[in-house]
């Protein structure tokens, strides 16, 4: 592969010629695997039933306790399947749910057992095909920790999952919202009525996605009456993109409600989605965020100067200083003209170096984002756009006496990486005793 050659020349760095841009990419382990990015975890193929949890807020259908439902899912891809004597593939997931008040005293408990049983190996293997756990508890107001533990019994592998949450006493109001919930798809039935939905247990989508639901529930003490929702869409620096005024006439005391987004009514890739009732009595507000990752690369102006920041990794800072500053132009002619000359295979209708690159900025976006950072700009997610991904991930969420802390280990590169989680809230940061392994 002569591009290879032209991939450790792709950045000079100062202190150390990041030599190497094993940077972009260790990057294409083999062309077969291009396009792959979206269909495998860093947790897959090491037997971690890796898992995500969406906690939603919201009440009994009398109105007088407050109610929270957990949803969680699982990929088939990051569940360990064996083949049964009728050739069938078996897995079976335990999830252990805890519910911990302030006083760290157990309000509720619960052992759960999945049975997942498929013909087909392929699916055994799916990014597509999911698991989805959800449980509902009735709890008083209060502050809670809810822990969750998901233990594969056939690999004998676990991972858990903590999440804290604050219950407010509404028997003084006249009108509340439960927590916004993103869906990714509904049933109703021949009337309209909603049957069952499909949650977005991460707030991530696709950009190519045409479009989503917004659900969530209004408890109105006095019914019915007309309640006027106002919903919009925020940008980062808290601008309005989107308005809609909603009235709505609630019939029960809790009622469900949804509306669709067009994707396509959305320019921007982050927005904080804002839910006001619009009531004479009270107010209720709920906020959530939400963005959108590229499936392949930068389509909108906004994207190619988000992309320019995120080859930070790869262009000497002179230069990509100098194009930040540039109008969209020269910004587009620049992008363009980068990856034009690194292209791997000119006589194919994409660029593979570039797919890959920006498939793991994806990636990262996906997985390691936090309240402060997108994932691209946190540790994990920094080496990953520079490595790839890692031969082996051991992870430690609840060790005795030390905070949680995961391992990478690249076996080809010769590297290890230790990430700390410092503050409990999965923030993960580079120990600072393996600050040299980036480099060398």
């Amino acid at each position: 592969m002569n591009y290879m050659a032209n991939l450790f020349m792709l950045k000079k760095v100062q202190k150390m010629n990041i030599v190497k841009l094993v940077i972009l990419i260790t990057i294409l382990f083999s062309l077969s695997s291009f396009g792959q990015y979206q269909q495998k975890s860093e947790f897959s193929g090491v037997g971690v039933p890796f898992f995500n949890v969406e906690i939603f807020r919201s009440f009994t259908e009398d109105g007088q306790n407050n109610k929270i439902i957990l949803y969680s899912e699982m990929l088939y891809d990051d569940i360990t399947f064996i083949r049964q004597n009728d050739n069938s593939f078996n897995a079976k997931i335990e999830f252990v749910i805890l519910i911990l008040n302030d006083n760290e005293e157990q309000v509720h408990s619960k052992n759960l057992i999945k049975e997942l049983n498929e013909w087909n190996f392929d699916l055994t293997n799916s990014r597509e095909k999911k698991m989805i756990l959800n449980e509902e508890f009735i709890i008083p107001a209060g502050d809670y920790v809810i822990k969750v533990q998901a233990n594969d019994l056939t690999s004998n592998k676990s991972i858990n999952r903590k999440v804290e949450i604050k219950l407010k006493d509404i028997s003084e109001k006249s009108v509340v919202l439960s927590d916004i919930l993103l869906l990714e798809n509904i049933v109703t039935d021949s009337t309209g009525k909603l049957i069952n939905i499909v949650p977005k247990i991460k707030n991530n989508f696709p950009e190519k996605l045409e479009y989503f639901y917004i659900y969530y529930e209004l408890y109105s003490a006095k019914v019915p009456k007309n309640v006027q929702i106002r919903y919009q869409f925020l940008s980062k620096n808290e601008e309005v993109d989107f308005d809609s005024l909603i009235v709505i006439q609630p019939e029960k005391v809790v009622s469900n409600h949804y509306f669709k987004i067009e994707k396509k009514r959305l320019q921007k890739n982050n927005y904080n989605i804002v839910l006001k009732i619009e009531d004479n009595d009270d107010s209720s507000e709920r906020r959530k965020l939400i963005s959108f990752y590229w499936v392949t690369t930068p389509q909108s102006s906004e994207d190619i100067s988000l992309a320019l920041r995120q080859m930070r990794y790869i262009v000497p800072e002179d230069s990509l200083d100098k194009y930040l500053e540039a109008d969209l132009k020269d910004q587009k002619l620049f992008f363009k003209a980068y990856w034009k000359q690194r292209d791997p295979n000119p006589n194919s209708t994409v660029n593979e170096l570039m797919e890959e690159y920006f498939g793991r900025v994806n990636k990262s976006n996906k997985d390691f984002s936090t309240f402060e950072n997108n994932g691209w700009l946190t540790d994990r997610g920094r080496l990953l756009i520079k490595f790839g991904y890692p031969d082996d991930v051991e992870r430690h969420p609840f060790e005795l006496h030390t905070n949680p802390y995961v391992i990478w280990r690249y076996y080809s590169l010769r590297k290890i990486f230790l990430f700390t989680d410092r503050t409990g809230f999965g923030d993960y940061q580079l120990h600072p005793d393996y600050f040299d392994q980036e480099w060398r």
